[in-house]
């Protein structure tokens, strides 16, 4: 069983492989065809984000006993970016190296930037939950975050801040950004769940494409 969760301008594709052990492995997918397993490849592992720089990040358990960990794979090295506490996960890198993510936080969960020497946290719009989904090329980083009325709400967090800028209304999720500073996602309404495109500061509803 194989998954891709990411690509990059190169197609290159970030993902995960599952062996005939049932053991889940940390892969790139080349030419379509081609799978490398990505190092060390001896424990569980996922890759959810690669730059068109090559770098890739995921998940990995550095030991069997270990807590999953995000880390970053650069040049046939695996880097273990740390956790605040117990797991962490890294969702997405930039072209610059900047990854981001989310880690447990003793309260929840919070999200994350990191340039590979331990991770910074973002913040939360309250105590409980944030992560951090993806970033650009200019270092705008997206996601969601619950406030204390546990409603997750999608988020911004803009170059060189860790302010949260809070998008749209309840229940809403921010997943993707690109280098035009396009956001996507979905939002929950009263007629039901509906991805949208936000673009300078308007939200378009895609349903109505």
């Amino acid at each position: 069983t194989t998954l891709a969760n990411s690509i990059n301008n190169l197609g290159e594709m970030a993902g995960s492989s599952v062996d005939l052990n049932g053991e889940t492995r940390a892969v790139v997918f080349k030419n379509d065809i081609s799978v490398n397993i990505l190092p060390p490849g001896g424990a569980y592992g996922v890759a959810f984000g690669i730059s068109d720089n090559g770098d890739v990040v995921g998940d990995y358990k550095f030991c069997d006993i270990c807590w999953r960990h995000a880390t970053l794979w650069r040049d046939g090295t695996a880097t273990d970016l740390g956790a605040f506490k117990y797991e962490s996960n890294a969702q997405a890198v930039n072209d610059s190296g900047l990854v981001v993510g989310y880690s447990e936080s003793g309260n929840g969960e919070s999200a994350f930037k990191s340039t590979g020497n331990g991770l910074i946290n973002l913040g939360s719009l309250s105590a409980f939950k944030s992560e951090a989904t993806d970033v650009n090329n200019k270092g705008m980083i997206v996601g969601y975050a619950r406030a204390s009325s546990n409603i997750a709400r999608a988020v911004i967090w803009n170059p060189g801040s860790i302010n949260i800028q809070p998008l749209i209304g309840s229940y809403s999720r921010a997943i993707g950004v690109n280098d035009s500073d396009q956001v996507v996602g979905w939002i929950n309404t009263p007629s039901g769940t509906k991805g949208f495109l936000l673009e300078d500061g308007v939200m378009k509803d895609l349903n109505s494409l």
